[in-house]
């Protein structure tokens, strides 16, 4: 068995290696996973992996280059991050990259521009225990520290927490993933909290020192009336022109969009929260209501989420590939805006991409754009192609038909084309004009060339809406308005008081009613500051 699993193993370093004497030097980035559940398991392989003209990164919460493969790296955090590892690689601009790791990883990282390649590492036996304080407490208040057990095993466990309240013993049953428990006491002055964990697997502790909170630290970025209003009840406000470690305060205010936030201060913004940090999404015309909250990868993290309403919508993007699609890389632009639609969706949302040419083709038929068919759906749009001529009509017979079997409230087509069809627009029409209330049909002319009036008048017939969109570059930022319009969270007009929980952050806060409610709730973990009736603002 041993000779077996070398052989198997020398067959995958040479699928990805490719032939030992390339006419042309191949630059090759290898991405090592250093995080505490599959070290071991690379350390062991590591010297198997030396190769000419390979370039190596080592990577857990944080990465960072070396100069060998058999480098040992324990100052990169105990998480497991792909998304730096990644931006790194691609910034040394590889021929491929090939990534060693278990595959545990805690974000959700965007595909790389060049070739990705994987060599499975099964993850080791591990736990990992941390403590985590609450945002800000106060002198006299009641206050829980969190203590975070991750596992990569089945296993029993003993938790043996210590501080102001005494020894609190428990006993756990862990499954592989994350959880925690709770130890609370009143905060009267520094307080020393201690936990230790106990397993088969092996002995972790952790300890917290916890003090009650000064003068508040908060960065405020893109909402300067909430500077000047946080600075008059005695606030210690900064407003930086943007996020960077380490972030020097308790609590980060953004008025701005996930869409106006750079890769890096997404990931500042995520070190930040996972340290205990606060994070206050403001509802301005960027911001929260336009759904800044759900288009980052900080899902979990941020103590909101949206009330979701029944039904649904169901989508079709009905999209012109042909030939003259692949100029000023149009069709990369629409893919582009695509992805928006789609990272845009809820999990009751249906969406579907089916392309025209030569001839009709579904990248793929309306599914729930859960966590899983969200993956799928940018994969296969991302495999999208432009050649051949300008059909439309078996494309659109086709969104009609996968509509009318999806389960949703609201059914939509959305058509985009930069040409003049070369079938007839006539059945077309009659689809567009038969198919509606039920199913409405907007249209998007792109470029000088597109048949307006063809597709205002496939709006029109559709009870949709008409865009013009000049220019390719246009695109994303269309798509993603379009997003806005088609997936928008119910909101509610008229007066709405507001109820305030004592806490350091709202010391002196009176708010007046609010006059616009963007319905949510708030996450498990989470501490409502802010409601109105059942909603937490």
């Amino acid at each position: 068995m041993p000779l077996l699993r070398g052989l198997t193993l020398v067959l995958l370093l040479l699928s990805v290696w490719g032939p030992s004497l390339p006419l042309k030097p191949l630059r090759t980035v290898v991405l090592l996973d250093q995080s505490p559940s599959d070290r071991e398991a690379v350390w062991k392989i590591a010297p198997q992996l030396e190769r000419p003209h390979a370039r190596y990164i080592a990577f857990a919460t944080f990465a960072d280059t070396v100069s060998t493969a058999t480098a040992r790296r324990l100052d990169l955090g105990q998480g497991t991050r792909l998304t730096p590892a990644l931006r790194q690689a691609e910034a040394l601009h590889p021929d491929r990259i090939l990534l060693v790791s278990d595959g545990l990883f805690q974000d959700q990282p965007s595909p790389p521009s060049v070739p990705l390649y994987g060599l499975y590492q099964p993850p080791s036996p591990h736990l990992s225990l941390s403590l985590v304080p609450p945002a800000l407490p106060s002198k006299g208040e009641r206050v829980e520290v969190r203590a975070l057990v991750e596992s990569t095993a089945t296993t029993p466990a003993k938790l043996v927490l210590d501080g102001p309240s005494g020894r609190v013993v428990r006993t756990l049953s862990l499954l592989p993933g994350r959880s925690s428990s709770g130890y609370r006491f009143t905060l009267e002055d520094t307080a020393l909290v201690t936990a230790r964990l106990e397993s088969p697997l092996g002995t972790q502790e952790a300890r917290l020192e916890l003090s009650p909170a000064g003068r508040t630290q908060v960065w405020v970025l893109g909402d300067a009336a909430l500077a000047r209003l946080l600075t008059a009840q005695g606030f210690a406000v900064e407003t930086p022109a943007h996020l960077s470690l380490p972030i020097r305060a308790q609590v980060v205010a953004l008025g701005l969009g996930a869409r106006d936030l750079s890769a890096g201060e997404l990931d500042a913004l995520q070190s930040f929260l996972q340290g205990g940090g606060s994070l206050l999404w403001t509802a301005t015309p960027k911001g929260l209501f336009f759904g800044g909250w759900e288009r980052t990868n900080l899902a979990e993290a941020i103590p909101l989420k949206p009330v979701e309403e029944p039904g649904g919508v169901g989508m079709v993007l009905v999209l012109d590939v042909s030939g003259s699609m692949a100029d000023a890389d149009k069709l990369g632009l629409a893919v582009e805006g695509a992805l928006e639609l789609i990272r845009s969706a809820r999990a009751q949302d249906y969406v579907g991409v089916v392309t025209f040419s030569s001839s009709a083709r579904w990248l793929f038929k309306p599914r729930p754009m859960t966590e899983q068919g969200r993956k799928e759906a940018e994969s296969l749009l991302m495999a999208a192609t432009a050649g051949g001529g300008t059909r439309m009509g078996e494309a659109y017979a086709e969104a009609v038909q996968a509509l009318a079997n999806t389960p949703t409230q609201s059914k939509q087509i959305l058509v985009l084309t930069d040409g003049l069809l070369s079938d007839n627009p006539t059945p077309i029409l009659q689809a567009a004009q038969k198919a509606t209330p039920a199913i409405q049909t907007s249209a998007v002319a792109l470029g000088a060339d597109a048949d307006r009036s063809f597709l205002r008048a496939l709006a029109n017939g559709g009870g949709g809406a008409f865009w013009d969109v000049p220019s390719p570059q246009d695109l994303p930022r269309f798509f993603l308005e379009e997003a806005q319009r088609a997936f928008r969270r119910k909101t509610l007009e008229g007066r709405f008081p507001l109820a305030v929980r004592p806490h350091p952050v709202t010391r002196g806060l009176d708010p007046p009613p609010l006059s616009v409610l963007l319905p949510a709730q708030s996450q498990a973990w989470a501490q409502p500051l802010l409601t109105s009736g059942q909603n937490v603002v």
